[in-house]
């Protein structure tokens, strides 16, 4: 179902309201991923992957990634890890799919049944491809010519380096403390955060070592390149880590960024040509020439992607909302 703005759930929006799109997809969505013409977010308590036109702004097809009930077996049923308390990563290793990541032709999801990959054909909206890693996914991100699979349950082995096209898991990197969670490539390098040891780590793609452990704040998961910089969002501390790819250094430290109890594991931030866009209470903008936040849109949610002219939200009410960053408001002395 859509809900067009104008028509949202619990009545019509104001006439300014930023939403100019609201999207019922499965249970459970997670961050959304901009790829392949489309927005793609997974169900994580579904089993599946909705794929949203921004065309038409119309779920343009639905595909399942397995089974969440097998998930049963992994004592994920919906009274068990799924209702844990929120400082508990616990939660991610019973999403279906954990995540998903892109090369741009192809869209990658984690299939934590499987132990491994599904790889979707956006031309088919089918799967084509699965890969075994042996492994439980946390997270996935493209580059190098790699997947890069991020595997907190399974230390040492906290981090995979997988062939896209044979499947072949090329490298396993772990490290003292690393406790692979979030994972992004970009600045020369592939970076995991170590959600439990406060620290960002840096994996040479030449080497497949780690080759810095940098120290941040309390809690980093969601991890973000732009602007030359290595945005590290710290949950427990309110704040985002500004780290210096050149040096392996915190550079800034911005603060007053709240994050959602229950959306723990999710709080992707998305970088982009306006800046960094980070959700929670509101969706704020974050200046990256001035390491401040700069501008807010008031509305609230546990992850953001850009893309398309817009902001895609996962909204505290279930959905994917389609926000309008042109709707921002400056935040007094963030400009």
């Amino acid at each position: 179902m859509i809900v067009l703005a104008g028509a949202a759930c619990g009545g019509s929006p104001a006439p300014s309201s930023p939403v100019r799109a609201e999207f019922r997809v499965g249970r459970d969505p997670g961050p959304a991923l901009v790829a392949a013409g489309a927005v793609w977010v997974p169900n994580e308590a579904d089993g599946t992957v909705s794929r949203i036109d921004p065309a038409t702004n119309r779920v343009a097809a639905t595909v399942t990634i397995g089974d969440p009930q097998v998930m049963l077996a992994h004592g994920c049923g919906v009274d068990s890890v799924h209702s844990l308390m929120w400082d508990t990563l616990l939660y991610r290793r019973c999403s279906l799919p954990s995540g998903l990541a892109t090369d741009g032709r192809s869209v990658w999801a984690a299939d934590n049944v499987a132990h491994g990959l599904a790889r979707i054909d956006p031309r088919t909206n089918k799967i084509v491809q699965r890969f075994p890693i042996g492994a439980d996914p946390f997270a996935i991100a493209w580059g190098f010519g790699s997947l890069w699979v991020s595997s907190y349950f399974n230390d040492p082995q906290e981090v995979l380096r997988v062939d896209p096209v044979s499947g072949k898991v090329m490298a396993e990197i772990g490290g003292p403390a690393m406790g692979g969670s979030g994972i992004v490539v970009g600045a020369g390098a592939v970076w995991v955060a170590a959600t439990y040891a406060g620290t960002l780590s840096r994996i040479d793609p030449a080497t497949n070592s780690i080759t810095a452990t940098i120290p941040v704040e309390s809690y980093p998961l969601a991890l973000a390149v732009g602007d030359g910089s290595v945005w590290v969002r710290n949950e427990d501390s309110s704040s985002i880590s500004r780290v210096d790819p050149a040096t392996n250094r915190v550079t800034a430290t911005v603060r007053g960024i709240s994050s959602l109890p229950q959306a723990h594991s999710d709080d992707a931030v998305a970088a982009g040509n306006d800046g960094l866009w980070i959700a929670g209470l509101q969706l704020l903008r974050l200046d990256p020439h001035r390491s401040r936040l700069a501008a807010k849109i008031d509305v609230t949610g546990s992850a953001v992607a850009e893309g398309y002219g817009s902001l895609w939200l996962i909204s505290v009410f279930g959905t994917l909302q389609r926000i309008d960053p042109g709707s921002a408001t400056a935040i007094p002395g963030g400009d």
